[in-house]
């Protein structure tokens, strides 16, 4: 596949907003969850898995846009862990089979699995991305479509590599069309690097680099899980602050924390969409969550706002006050507006506007989770 380096000629387009909804019920301890009692919660993947005719159905880009229009809000399937196993958050009978999100296929023909030493980056609108030694695979579970990619620079050189994600084009209705967006490092110096971005599209299937590149202040720092909002794709950096790529403007931007929050620990901060599509930070500060915005002034700069504070142990167990696994944020659902806890009895998903939550694994120590949406 050829790559091409020219600027596109025309601007990408524009990602669908995102309409967070309660998902549970509000309760003090774990309930027992149903997804069809939930608001928002369509059962629309189940008749892919019946016969060819719904797959194609739930595969067509109009009958799509009518019932993303219709729901809203995708239903939370699960999350991945790195190596690709799924873990359901859904009670029968909404609940998917756990075969259906297999990336690992079983070639009967060969006698042996195929496609095995995937590791999962991210999960964005109905698709999983995924990345070994030779490339991508973006797959989506409940199409079943798979599609392979090569990475932008060739083979991988893992000093190089800083970041991935998926995105979908247009208005998302297509589940076949779908842009990658990679982050690498173009320079490396003693206390900074610089760093550029390439994007892919499968409708033209080719790597078209941006035209613009950042140099970060430090050379100390690690990439979390991305975040889109509206045109642009949010990174964590932690220990270091937050970076921008404007799709649209095609730039590269980085952002400071606010000054009384640190992000030397991931752990403890994450990423999430405020009210009217802003960026804002969830921040840990035990016994609560606080929830900061990014704000514009009439001087045309923007600041961050401490939008909101909210108190955990109002709807989670009481944790003793010696305990073995410290309080953290393991990561946000953008789709379903869904934080991820880890507390000393396992993970928790949370619902901050419903005040809601639910256990969702044992005590087993996780790090790396990848929540999973579709309609």
């Amino acid at each position: 596949m050829v790559r091409s380096l020219r600027r596109p000629s025309s601007p990408l387009p524009p990602a669908p907003a995102r309409r967070p909804q309660p998902r549970w019920k509000t309760r003090t301890s774990s309930p027992r969850y149903s997804s069809a009692s939930h608001r928002g919660g369509p059962l629309s993947p189940a008749p892919a898995l019946v016969c060819k005719r719904w797959h194609h159905l739930v595969s067509d880009p109009e009958f799509v846009r009518r019932f993303r229009a219709h729901h809203q809000t995708p239903s939370l399937h699960g999350f991945f862990l790195r190596n690709g196993t799924i873990i359901p958050t859904q009670e029968p009978p909404g609940r998917l089979p756990t075969k259906r999100f297999s990336i690992v296929q079983w070639d009967g023909d060969i006698g042996e699995a195929i496609g095995s030493g995937w590791l999962v980056l991210g999960c964005r609108d109905g698709r999983v991305l995924c990345e070994n030694n030779e490339g991508y695979l973006v797959f989506d579970p409940i199409t079943g479509d798979r599609i392979r990619l090569p990475f932008s620079t060739g083979p991988r050189q893992s000093p190089s590599f800083a970041a991935a994600t998926v995105i979908s084009n247009v208005d998302g209705s297509d589940r076949r069309s779908f842009r990658l967006v990679e982050l690498f490092i173009k320079n490396l110096y003693n206390y900074s690097v610089q760093l550029q971005s390439s994007v892919y599209s499968s409708d033209s299937g080719v790597w078209a680099d941006l035209d613009a590149d950042l140099i970060l202040p430090s050379s100390d720092w690690s990439v979390h899980h991305s975040t889109l909002i509206g045109d642009a794709i949010y990174w964590l950096l932690q220990g270091c602050g937050i970076l921008q790529i404007d799709l649209k403007g095609q730039r590269l931007t980085f952002i400071e924390q606010p000054p009384d929050v640190s992000v030397h620990h991931g752990f403890k901060c994450r990423i999430r969409q405020t009210e009217g599509h802003r960026l804002g930070l969830a921040v840990l500060v035990e016994p609560s969550i606080q929830i900061w915005q990014r704000e514009d002034d009439l001087s045309d700069a923007a600041k961050w706002v401490l939008h909101k504070t909210v108190r955990l142990d109002n709807f989670l167990p009481k944790w003793p006050k010696e305990r073995i696994w410290p309080l953290g944020i393991m990561t946000i659902s953008e789709e379903t507006d869904v934080i991820f806890l880890w507390t000393h009895f396992g993970p928790f998903m949370v619902h901050l506007e419903s005040m809601s939550s639910k256990k969702v694994f044992g005590k087993m120590p996780i790090k790396n989770i990848y929540p999973y949406s579709s309609f």
